[in-house]
């Protein structure tokens, strides 16, 4: 094969790895304002796909002045990459690195984790609304016994001391006539993610409903008085202390 001129080779470089980096800003922007209608096939590659595509871009930029002009095809840009990411001590190589690693954990090795152990997500606690402290008498047994739930009933509920910011909690998947008052359930809601208890559960038509509230809060909130069991992703089975304070801190710099 013919060795390229090393400024054609730059220009290929520059041209790819441009394309790469916009192609994958705009896959990652689209997937973001979309996230919530998109499929969930959609949902789950999008981000991947964007992400891969500003890693390979960001390689190809980090060439521009390093190529010889030699290539032996596939294998050739797959070796130079390897050694990119392992091997070369720069700025680029570590975003790329991060990227990667992040895309890994995060669409590789978590839903690998959920498969395994029979869980359907697990998530952060990033608010106080379930937290028990010198207010909860009025916000949680107060409001208990007004609504007339009685002593015994709530006594057998689980986790009465509460959740607090930091915690890392497990749902499981469970038939929706074993979602019972009291328990803790994961549900999906237009402002994301939340992790509260169920203090009504009723039948219709359409099947079941749920009403949940935060623990720590005064009263139900308008998005929680009814729960379809389509947006439940599962009732909480375990949990963890202070494993989530990354997400906790990351949640405060980019909020999703």
């Amino acid at each position: 094969m013919e060795d390229m001129p090393k400024k054609d080779a730059k220009k290929i470089y520059r041209r790819n790895g441009l394309i790469g980096v916009i192609l994958g800003v705009f896959i990652l922007t689209f997937w973001f304002f979309t996230r919530g209608s998109v499929v969930y096939s959609l949902a789950w590659a999008l981000p991947v796909l964007g992400i891969v595509s500003i890693c390979f871009g960001l390689y190809d930029i980090s060439r521009m002045n390093k190529t010889d002009g030699k290539c032996e095809g596939f294998s050739c840009t797959i070796k130079r990459f390897w050694n990119f990411l392992w091997n070369e001590d720069s700025m680029l190589s570590y975003v790329v690195f991060i990227l990667l690693a992040f895309v890994i954990l995060r669409f590789i090795a978590f839903p690998g984790f959920l498969f395994v152990t029979g869980y359907s997500d697990v998530a952060s606690v990033v608010s106080n609304s379930m937290k028990h402290d010198e207010s909860i008498q009025y916000t949680f047994d107060n409001w208990l016994d007004f609504h007339g739930y009685t002593v015994e009933e709530v006594s057998v509920w689980p986790y009465l001391d509460g959740l607090n910011v930091g915690d890392v909690i497990a749902v499981r998947p469970v038939p929706p006539e074993e979602i019972q008052v009291g328990d803790v359930i994961l549900f999906y809601s237009p402002k994301g993610q939340i992790i509260h208890r169920v203090v009504k559960v009723w039948e219709d038509s359409d099947g079941y409903h749920y009403m949940t509230k935060g623990d720590a809060n005064g009263e139900v909130g308008d998005l929680e008085k009814d729960i379809p069991y389509n947006l439940v992703k599962g009732k909480l089975v375990a949990r963890v202390p202070y494993l989530g304070y990354p997400k906790v801190l990351v949640s405060l710099i980019i909020p999703f």
